[in-house]
């Protein structure tokens, strides 16, 4: 079937590009002439919803090394498949010199070298889709690397490509370095004004955080890493190059995370919270996706103010994303763990219940990065940066922290099972780093080069192998997880509406569900060491999940719940007496 490019795009490249607007499109719909829309592997739009994601490097699982990691990667589709995962995303696997990890990217149409053929990503992408499991790809919008053709043009002179980078003749104007409660940045005067810009990686800045000269003479500015050089999204080849890339990788059924995207479309600076722009290009790009590969998905990645990311949702005259990484959930989960204090967890959860119909959170304990301290109190941030870091290693100076699940939780089994409850108990959708549901620890730093040592984060890298699979303590590992997930598969119509607390101790997540029937799924999650002891009239409930020690007792003529250390319950109530209702406590 022909694709044909809505008139809709048109409407989001004019807001962007004005009278551009019309050879965009024009010219990205004599590129997809080239292709076939894509039939999708889901049966419905909304197939997203209460997704079991997987994330795993394209590199990060070896069961044969004879075979290529791609054709590994294939191999371990079963064990995706086997923990109810119905979605994995794989991180980036195109041409990259690998400063950053494959974020870095010089050819966007090339898999990276070592890593196998493009066959190879088909027959994983396949094996994949045959156990209906739909794939993520990563799209990085913000950067390409200092390698990149475009940026070898600019600095050869070519004022055409030179366009394609934020760019500046003159030299930098920087006041100082600060590290702040709320991170690490860097005071620049700006037109006679200070201007304030986070330092996202402050242990690898130079003098200048955010500017790198080139061999033409011409500073170019970069948010991350020096080597990767930021784009400008205001001059429309740059919309033109992507699109292409979009129609290519869409016509093979890819799903899409964009990666830093609060910084795409913005000029230096990158002043975030203020996305207009920003929003126009995912929602154009969302255009091309759909009419490719029609029920495609977007995930985006940010952190900015829970108002902002909400926008994302809504933005256009349907969502511009359907998903979008619950970083704010994460965090004051962490916090909750450290305190012993589900009411953080509920100031959140309170307040991100009023997206579309069409959204998700995708809920996760951390992910391939640090795990981000921000939008803690000073205070708090200490509190919970001085306990995790007993187990892991520091990021950002403070403001994160480097290191896997079960090393995070002091490599207590009960604890990470009680996590994974913890998790699954959330609306909306989840997600599981590889390796974290074997209960895979902290790799030693000093395995790395030098220059590798100086991202902490790769101390939750690495590749696992078959025999790492095979430990007692990952099976053991892998068997909770399973239970948990297909628990949350088979009690899916649940979680469709916002759950309520359920009056209780700061130490028990209590909550509940209610379906179309109005039948009512009871969750109790004892999140501290210590027993706890839960009044509940259980007459018409029925246990269909438990995790660690949760027992039903019945002392005298008063029903009660009674919680082990980090012991966990799920109970589905058919009739009876509403559970007592909490007001959520705010922090």
């Amino acid at each position: 079937m022909r694709i044909v490019l809505p008139e809709e795009l048109l409407g989001h490249l004019k807001t962007i590009y004005g009278d551009q607007g019309e050879r965009i499109k024009t010219e990205l719909q004599d590129y997809a002439d080239h292709y076939q829309v894509k039939k999708p592997i889901a049966k419905r739009a909304d197939w997203y919803k209460n997704m079991r994601l997987y994330c795993v490097y394209p590199d990060g699982v070896s069961y044969d090394p004879s075979l290529s990691p791609l054709r590994n990667l294939q191999l371990h589709v079963s064990q995706v498949r086997d923990i109810h995962c119905n979605a994995m995303h794989v991180l980036p696997f195109l041409a990259s010199p690998m400063v950053d990890k494959g974020f870095d990217i010089t050819d966007y149409f090339k898999i990276r070298e070592g890593l196998g053929t493009h066959l190879d990503l088909i027959a994983f992408k396949r094996a994949a889709e045959n156990e209906n499991i739909h794939v993520f790809m990563d799209m990085v919008l913000n950067h390409v690397s200092n390698e990149h053709e475009w940026f070898k043009k600019a600095q050869a002179g070519d004022e055409r490509y030179r366009n394609f980078f934020i760019h500046s003749k003159e030299d930098p104007k920087i006041n100082q370095v600060i590290n702040k409660e709320s991170g690490v940045f860097a005071e620049y005067r700006v037109d006679d004004q200070d201007v304030e810009v986070g330092v996202p990686f402050s242990e690898l800045a130079g003098v200048f955080p955010h500017w790198e000269q080139g061999a033409d003479g011409y500073w170019y500015y970069h948010t991350f890493y020096p080597q990767e050089m930021d784009l400008n999204w205001f001059n429309h080849e740059v919309f033109i190059e992507f699109g292409k890339i979009i129609i290519y990788w869409s016509s093979f059924g890819f799903n899409y995370r964009f990666d830093a995207i609060p910084f795409v479309g913005k000029a230096a600076y990158k002043i975030l919270n203020n996305n207009l722009v920003t929003y126009q290009i995912i929602a154009a790009i969302r255009c091309i996706c759909d009419a490719v590969h029609p029920f495609s998905a977007i995930l985006v990645e940010t952190y900015e103010k829970l108002p902002t990311i909400i926008e994302y949702f809504e933005k256009g005259p349907k969502e511009a994303v359907q998903l979008a990484y619950n970083f704010h959930l994460c965090t004051k989960t962490w916090a909750s763990l450290v305190k012993g204090d589900v009411s953080y967890i509920w100031g959140i959860l309170d307040e991100e219940g009023r997206t579309p119909p069409m959204a998700q959170w995708l809920n996760f304990l951390r992910n391939h990065d640090e795990l981000s301290l921000d939008y803690l109190s000073h205070e708090l941030t200490t509190e919970v940066y001085g306990e995790l870091s007993r187990f892991g290693l520091a990021f950002r100076e403070g403001h994160g922290v480097s290191g896997r699940i079960f090393s995070l939780l002091g490599s207590d089994p009960k604890r990470l099972s009680m996590a994974f409850a913890l998790l699954a108990s959330f609306p909306n959708s989840l997600m599981v780093y590889c390796g974290d549901e074997i209960a895979y620890g902290n790799v030693d730093l000093e395995r790395f080069s030098a220059a590798e040592r100086l991202d902490t984060r790769n101390i939750s890298r690495g590749t696992i192998s078959a025999d790492d699979y095979q430990t007692p303590r990952a099976m053991e590992s892998r068997a909770v997880i399973r239970k948990i997930f297909e628990k949350k598969d088979e009690l899916v119509d649940f979680f469709i509406k916002w759950p309520k607390p359920i009056e209780g101790t700061p130490a028990v997540f209590s909550l509940f569900y209610e379906d179309e029937n109005n039948m009512k799924l009871l969750i109790y999650i004892n999140i501290s060491n210590r027993i706890q002891r839960v009044a509940l009239d259980y007459s018409h409930c029925q246990p269909v999940l438990t995790i660690n020690e949760a027992d039903l007792t019945t002392p005298g003529a008063a029903s009660s719940l009674t919680l082990g250390p980090y012991g966990a319950i799920w109970l589905r109530q058919n009739v009876g007496q509403d559970p007592v209702l909490a007001q959520p406590p705010g922090r």
